[in-house]
């Protein structure tokens, strides 16, 4: 089982939750994101790449800081690619970076339809009010792809994983639309050089597949100052 080691910023923490949703419906780890099955495109979501409802920091007309919990069930209930027998909630803790504290949460989670057991989005909500989004994407979609798109990112964070096998969680943040995305390199030592690489500068291999995405709240902004790395771009360019 994967153990998280670091939870020093929300895109940690985001994966964090998927991944423990993952273990808790499955004895089996996430499938790799190069081997997932080819997924029907009316199982896909696309939106926080085209924003086809709305802009980040919104998704399905979903607001941060706006939309309510029981807009958030309407919303998940009528999306073709989740599995709506698998929507459920739990009692969470969230961190708050205007308090400076953990207030109490509630979790509104469910299952892409396709692949089956793949948590694909997780909702946050203190006091009835939508704090976070983190999505598990099921189809493979790169650093480089999601750049070409949204553009360059505000910053970079590197984070260690693990305990005995040293990884590194990934993150590509841009302040302006209040999104992230991420991935988790979980090769042991191999991981763990790379977190080093970007710590020193190094450009970022921009074929690695999006493990996470996270919208997050805007009280974020300029909340790890000392974790922000300046974007190095992509090796090859």
């Amino acid at each position: 089982m994967a153990v998280i080691l670091f939870f020093r910023n929300r895109n940690i923490l985001g994966i964090a939750l998927i991944i423990s949703a993952v273990y808790l419906v499955s004895c089996t780890p996430a499938p790799n994101k190069s081997n997932l099955p080819l997924v029907d495109e009316k199982f896909i979501d696309r939106e926080f790449l085209i924003g086809e409802h709305c802009n980040p920091p919104c998704w399905h007309g979903l607001i941060i800081d706006q939309s309510t919990f029981k807009d958030a069930e309407l919303v998940l209930s009528n999306l073709s690619y989740i599995d709506s027998s698998s929507i459920g909630t739990w009692n969470a803790g969230y961190w708050d970076p205007g308090l400076e504290d953990q207030v109490k949460s509630v979790e509104l989670f469910a299952n892409c339809a396709e692949p089956e057991l793949i948590r694909c989005v997780n909702l946050e909500f203190v006091d009835d009010k939508l704090k976070s989004i983190h999505l598990q994407p099921n189809f493979p979609v790169t650093f480089r792809e999601v750049v070409d798109i949204l553009g360059e990112p505000t910053y970079v964070e590197a984070n260690p994983w693990g305990i005995e096998c040293l990884g590194c969680f990934i993150d590509l943040n841009w302040d302006n639309i209040q999104l992230s995305i991420g991935v988790l390199d979980k090769r042991c030592s191999a991981g763990w050089e790379i977190c080093k690489a970007i710590w020193d500068g190094n450009p970022i291999p921009g074929d690695f597949i999006v493990d996470y995405v996270n919208y997050y709240h805007h009280s974020w902004i300029g909340f790890n100052t000392k974790e922000e790395i300046n974007w190095p771009g992509f090796e090859y360019d």
